[in-house]
């Protein structure tokens, strides 16, 4: 269900959420919120493993962090919520990232940010972030293949890198300039989202949900 909603539905409500969670001072709140987002991810059929694998190295800080506030301050309710906080909003951004194409986010910031380029560059750069991060991961094996270690193997990566993102710019560049890009004022699309009912179940749901937090907050 979560998957066919429509794009500028799931980030108005990714915004509003994330906003909420940066204002959340109760250990109650943060756990409906935590309740919450476990039930849109098991709407949009995601995996638990899937939603915190990428971030263990920010929850690692986050968690020295805590640590640091736990020794200074001798509070752990002030040391666990901001780590409580950074948790439930990569949380959020997983669930928005696997249920949402980065062609479907780039269209709902073109409905928010009437600027055509400015969609094009959005889109561009959320796919060039797995293929980067692919590339990135095949030049560090190379380099560990043949012996570099890591300090060197990091310095090794990173022109390669950079010399992949520009080759893929200028190829990216030059199929744009084929295909006419700029010429009309409004491009077409081949498949155009449409709202439904249940973007409005899911929009009232989430209001539900937020109102409730901000009661647990007041009370």
């Amino acid at each position: 269900m979560l998957r066919r909603l429509h794009p500028l539905t799931k980030l108005v409500l990714f915004i509003l959420i994330t906003v909420l969670i940066l204002f959340e001072k109760s250990i109650s709140s943060l756990i409906l919120t935590l309740a919450f987002l476990v039930f849109c991810a098991a709407k949009g059929e995601i995996p638990p493993s899937k939603l915190l694998r990428n971030y263990r190295w920010m929850i690692i800080a986050a968690l020295i962090g805590a640590f640091t506030v736990l020794i200074r301050e001798k509070n752990a309710v002030s040391a666990a919520i901001p780590v409580a906080r950074l948790c439930l909003i990569l949380i959020m951004s997983s669930v928005l990232n696997i249920t949402t194409t980065p062609s479907e986010i780039a269209y709902a910031v073109g409905m928010v940010v009437p600027s055509r380029d400015f969609t094009m560059m959005v889109s561009i750069s959320l796919s060039f972030i797995p293929v980067l991060a692919e590339e990135a991961a095949r030049i560090s094996d190379a380099q560990k293949s043949r012996g570099a270690k890591r300090t060197r193997a990091a310095v090794a990566t990173v022109i390669p890198l950079f010399a992949s993102a520009f080759r893929r710019a200028s190829d990216l560049a030059d199929a744009m300039t084929v295909r006419a890009y700029g010429t009309t004022a409004r491009p077409s699309r081949l498949n155009t989202p449409v709202f439904s009912k249940a973007d409005l179940y899911s929009a009232v749901f989430s209001f539900i949900f937020m109102s409730a937090v901000i009661f647990t907050e007041v009370i």
